[in-house]
């Protein structure tokens, strides 16, 4: 790359503003995915583009139940999405604010008007508390990213025993 005048690079996130399309691929063979969700707005609008994406693409992705949308206003900071076959990936969604790191709907709804997706520049506090607010997530749900990924070893383990 070092010798080309010129490189094109494209963001990971452009499609449906998460690199859901990256991921999926089928070449990655992917197990579990981490979704840190950190745009403003539904919640969950990434997880269900990506669901679209991945059956318009004939890719594995778990089934996303359609009642999750009528927590928008009032995320919880983990859902938990499992493949149902060998092939499917687990998915663990994550919104940044949500009833475990916010005081309610309204300050979920405040921190979501003052962080918007598309704002250029945010200065050293506001970088500080968005990363609060995202370490609070992992922190909170450390032993069901564990034992995820403990589920998704053995999965590949029964998956490989089978083959």
């Amino acid at each position: 790359m070092a010798s080309k005048e010129k490189i094109h690079l494209v963001d990971a996130g452009l499609k449906i503003n998460s690199p859901y399309p990256t991921i999926l691929r089928t070449e990655r063979d992917v197990d579990l995915i981490i979704s840190l969700d950190f745009s403003a707005g539904d919640p969950f609008e990434t997880v269900f583009s990506a669901k679209e994406y991945a059956c318009q693409q004939k890719l594995p992705f778990p089934p996303v139940n359609e009642s999750v949308r009528e927590e928008n206003d009032h995320p919880q900071d983990c859902y938990v999405f499992e493949g149902r076959r060998p092939e499917e990936p687990t998915v663990m969604h994550m919104p940044l604010f949500n009833l475990q790191n916010c005081q309610g709907e309204q300050e979920i709804k405040k921190e979501r008007e003052k962080y918007k997706t598309f704002q250029q520049h945010y200065g050293a506090s506001a970088i500080q508390h968005l990363l609060k607010k995202s370490k609070d997530n992992l922190k909170n749900n450390k032993d069901r990213i564990l034992g995820q990924i403990i589920m998704a070893v053995q999965r590949r383990k029964n998956r490989k025993s089978v083959a």
